[in-house]
């Protein structure tokens, strides 16, 4: 297969993969245009959009290889964050600021089907037994905390068995009840745990990984706009590039 034969179908599958967050396919092909402009002196965009199609699509397809393991999905939805904090040219101090912009980048309908679909039960200080109840609300920023902690107990615990984020069967209104114990601080506005011994915590989930797809990849596809409104204009190397105004 020549080069140009393997980037016409690879822009086709781009395509087939944004279009439902488009109005339109010449819309999804004017943002992928959008993206491709900047080509002759930085890649960074195209970089982007195309890892967090290939990110996505393994953490999909991960059923193919081992049905209900959430564990492994999530090792590739974290990766495909860490991509677009790398290829954004942000150090490693940068980031925590770089996850606060990201949850800004769920649209409110996003933010509403997760949280309202994924609840904190309760945590429990694993060594005194003092249990928490669910008054606590959880916010985009916690569920990527959590995203975070499971992709670590996969890739250094090899734990990838027990821990089940996402809803699975025909019944919308079956709730699951799933949890697991980290020594990390996985609630920013929660003071415990911050002392390096194990919390358990527990969580009711009915949301299902389909919805959870589409709110994230909305979610990086906002990044990657915001990312891109900040570059200079420069459509050709004849072109003067102008910087946006602020």
């Amino acid at each position: 297969m020549d080069y140009r034969t393997l980037e016409k179908k690879n822009e086709l599958e781009l395509i087939s993969f944004l279009r439902p967050f488009f109005d339109s396919e010449n819309e999804t092909r004017s943002f992928l245009q959008s993206i491709y402009k900047y080509d002759w002196n930085n890649r960074i965009p195209r970089q982007m959009i195309n890892q967090i199609y290939r990110f996505i699509t393994l953490a999909s397809r991960i059923d193919q290889i081992w049905p209900v393991r959430d564990g492994l999905r999530i090792v590739f939805i974290k990766t495909c964050l860490e991509s677009l904090f790398h290829l954004s040219g942000l150090d490693k101090n940068e980031k925590k600021q770089f996850y606060s912009v990201f949850a800004d980048c769920f649209s409110d309908e996003g933010k509403k089907c997760i949280l309202s679909r994924f609840r904190l039960l309760s945590y429990t200080d694993y060594i005194n037994g003092v249990q928490f109840d669910n008054s606590y609300s959880l916010t985009i920023s916690d569920f990527l905390e959590i995203i975070k902690s499971v992709r670590d107990r996969v890739v250094h615990d090899g734990e990838y068995w027990s821990i089940q984020l996402f809803a699975y069967g025909d019944d919308p209104e079956v709730n699951w009840i799933t949890s697991f114990s980290t020594t990390e601080k996985l609630l920013a506005n929660r003071t415990l745990p911050n002392h390096g011994r194990n919390t358990d915590y527990y969580f009711e989930t009915s949301l299902y990984y389909e919805d959870f797809k589409f709110y994230f990849v909305e979610a990086c596809i906002n990044y990657v706009k915001a990312y891109i409104s900040k570059l200079p204009i420069c459509e050709t190397p004849l072109d003067e590039c102008t910087p946006y105004a602020n």
